[in-house]
């Protein structure tokens, strides 16, 4: 369990008791609460332990990611440009190399992003989601609903920088919107991204808790090289 989340569950204890001293509950009451409170932390330590554990891939799948892989980098994009001097061959062997990625990947592909190459480093290759829309599957969220869908496919939400890089490399999001990844603490709002015209897109923030059957989120995921 993460060691913020036990000290938050400790602090609620520890008021409940205060509360009980100063007469505002009953002592009963307070045993009732700890015997939840015990049993959501039990629960959540198994979650957390469930969520950790590696993701692989089936043999089957691994050929069904590899073979849809091959096709898409051995053609050229109708409606973006991919950085030159990609060998599919070097992306099978990163990807061997790192199964639980190539589950993350898999989850891209699987939901509609269509994820392709944006941008080649000396330490990893960096796939996006390159769907012309926004991703089929991944649609009708909140802010929260996107985070909480990229904490399970282990893979970031796009950020500003990589959208405004994404829109450079060919047009996206002509008729939807995508969640972007928040940086400030501000509660309430998130960034979304897309068209307003049929020339222009932009940037805005939007009510978070706004989900739209037009709006999803498009993903981040670095292979290591090496």
């Amino acid at each position: 369990m993460p060691k913020e989340l036990d000290i938050t569950i400790n602090q609620i204890i520890d008021t409940l008791e205060e509360k009980v001293e100063n007469r505002f509950l009953k002592v009963e009451d307070i045993m009732a609460l700890e015997e939840i409170i015990s049993k959501a932390r039990t629960d959540l330590k198994d979650e957390i332990a469930e969520y950790e554990k590696p993701r692989k891939l089936s043999l089957e799948e691994q050929a069904k990611l590899f073979s849809i892989l091959e096709k898409r980098l051995s053609e050229t994009p109708d409606y973006y440009i991919r950085p030159e001097g990609i060998s599919f061959p070097e992306i099978k062997t990163v990807l061997e190399a790192n199964p639980s990625i190539m589950y993350s990947l898999f989850k891209m592909e699987q939901t509609g992003g269509g994820p392709d190459i944006i941008a080649v480093t000396d330490n990893a290759f960096v796939f996006a989601d390159f769907s012309e829309e926004s991703p089929t599957d991944r649609r009708c969220l909140t802010y929260g609903g996107a985070v909480r869908e990229a904490k399970e496919f282990k893979v970031d939400i796009m950020d500003e920088d990589t959208y405004k890089m994404l829109q450079r490399a060919g047009k996206f999001d002509s008729h939807t919107q995508n969640w972007l990844k928040r940086t400030d603490n501000v509660r309430g709002t998130a960034p979304v991204g897309g068209y307003i015209g049929k020339d222009i897109y932009e940037i805005i923030e939007i009510n978070a808790f706004l989900p739209s059957g037009y709006r999803g989120w498009r993903g981040v995921l670095r292979v290591p090289r090496f």
